[in-house]
């Protein structure tokens, strides 16, 4: 986007023939074959996809059409949530103030001070006003999911300008009855905190047998997933493009 941001920028503000070209960390880096894959994942997945047959979906093996999707209920809202940067700092010390009420006190003094990015106090804040406005049992089991980017974390590291889907999911469940006590969402960041602290010691590739699509779908358990990040550099040198609405 930024790329693309930059050449729109040069022909129209700038009045340029034709663009300069585009500095190293801009220039898309297509070379698939750095990624080290001893277990064979690629032909583990492309045999799966093969092999998935879903209600609706074409017969044909090789057919490049879509998987269906359920349709979308008529009754949906769509609305946008703005947290200002006081709103953060006031959830950053309610949600530490509920943290120092964990555990024992011997287990506080042992445990080394829990990070609280933006990113787990905005999505655990949203996951438990979401949950309880659509209605939570306390029996109900939550399943958070996250995406991860796994080029600065495969060996050797992929360069941020890779061009290709570089992601996986990563999770953890929870249960209703932790969400909708009182310091609910001091509970979730917790958890959220602590899977995304866990992958500094793992490699992205681990479990991902077991991470095939639709091989870990639980009717009984709830799914949540945020679909985006505060990092994605989306308002970089793109909103400085006048022709590009980046709301």
């Amino acid at each position: 986007m930024n790329a693309w941001a930059r050449i729109c920028r040069q022909l129209v503000d700038e009045k340029m023939e034709t663009p300069s070209l585009l500095p190293e960390e801009l220039t898309p880096f297509f070379n698939r074959t750095v990624v080290q894959d001893p277990e064979g994942l690629d032909m583990w997945y492309l045999n799966f996809w093969l092999g998935v047959k879903l209600p609706g979906s074409d017969d044909n093996t090789r057919s490049l059409k879509p998987f269906p999707f359920p349709e979308t209920p008529p009754n949906l809202v769509r609305t946008t949530f703005e947290l200002s940067r006081e709103d953060i700092q006031q959830l950053r010390e309610m949600v530490k103030s509920q943290l120092d009420n964990f555990g024992s006190k011997e287990e506080t003094n042992q445990t080394k001070p829990i990070f609280l990015s933006t990113y787990v106090l905005v999505y655990a804040y949203t996951l438990v006003c979401m949950l309880q406005a659509k209605g939570l049992n306390s029996n109900d089991k939550i399943k958070m999911l996250i995406t991860v980017d796994c080029r600065p974390r495969l060996n050797p590291p992929l360069p941020k300008n890779y061009i290709g889907n570089c992601v996986s999911s990563f999770d953890v469940v929870v249960e209703g009855e932790d969400l909708m006590k009182e310091n609910g969402v001091a509970y979730v960041a917790k958890r959220l905190a602590e899977m995304i602290k866990g992958l500094e010691n793992r490699s992205v590739f681990e479990g991902a047998k077991e991470r095939l699509p639709y091989n870990d779908w639980e009717p009984d358990i709830r799914q949540v997933r945020a679909s985006g990040t505060n990092r994605f550099g989306m308002y970089g040198e793109a909103k400085q493009c006048g022709g590009y609405d980046h709301r």
